[in-house]
């Protein structure tokens, strides 16, 4: 007999985007990151400011990042769900 461990897999989607004087601007090609259980772990924006983030558990979350020369946090809060992708939609810091 072989045992499997069955494992739920989650991702979340979204977009980041900055207020930039009387525009948004999105997040594109920045490394963010975040502190999950205790591990940091990184990824990537792709242009329009997309990501995606697997194996994450609800909950808030701090993360970072580092664009154009400026220190940027902000609270990421992922919401309990049975999705298997969860769509953040645009959050604008």
């Amino acid at each position: 007999m072989i045992d499997f461990e069955i494992k739920k897999i989650q991702a979340v989607t979204g977009k980041l985007f900055i207020q930039d004087r009387e525009r948004l601007k999105p997040v594109e090609l920045a490394e963010i990151t975040v502190e999950i259980k205790g591990t940091i772990r990184t990824f990537p924006t792709g242009r329009g400011g997309e990501f995606y983030i697997e194996d994450i558990a609800p909950g808030t979350y701090e993360v970072w990042f580092l664009l154009d020369g400026h220190h940027h946090v902000f609270e990421l809060v992922i919401p309990e769900s049975d999705d298997m992708i969860i769509d953040l939609g645009g959050i604008t810091l």
